[in-house]
């Protein structure tokens, strides 16, 4: 199940409006009935949405990059970061700690865009 409810938010203002408001009722119970249907016996007694906003990037993948001799920043977004945040933390550790890249995945992959 595919659905999208991604908002332009661009400016402080656009934030403040989506955060105050519950969410796409559509995107809420589609998601419902699929989880629903998926966990049978499940007793729901109430069904509540709330709305939450994620940062993008032109790669579409994290940025895990040291910027200087003493900064290294570890920057997911792109709605993945529960998902790979433990893998990219311990990349980024390593590289802020060691100075080596300690992935199979190319380094250059991540590199932080300015």
């Amino acid at each position: 199940m595919a659905l999208q409810n991604n908002p332009d938010v661009n400016c402080l203002e656009e934030a403040r409006e989506w955060y105050a408001n519950n969410g796409d009722q559509e995107v809420i119970d589609k998601y419902s009935r699929f989880l629903i249907d998926i966990l049978p016996g499940l007793k729901v007694d109430e069904i509540k949405g709330m709305t939450c906003v994620t940062c993008g990037n032109p790669s579409d993948l994290p940025y895990i990059d040291g910027v200087s001799a003493t900064v290294t920043v570890a920057v997911v977004g792109n709605g993945r970061g529960a998902t790979i945040c433990d893998e990219v933390g311990r990349i980024a550790a390593q590289l802020s700690l060691t100075g080596h890249w300690d992935s199979e995945l190319p380094k250059k992959l991540f590199e932080a865009i300015f």
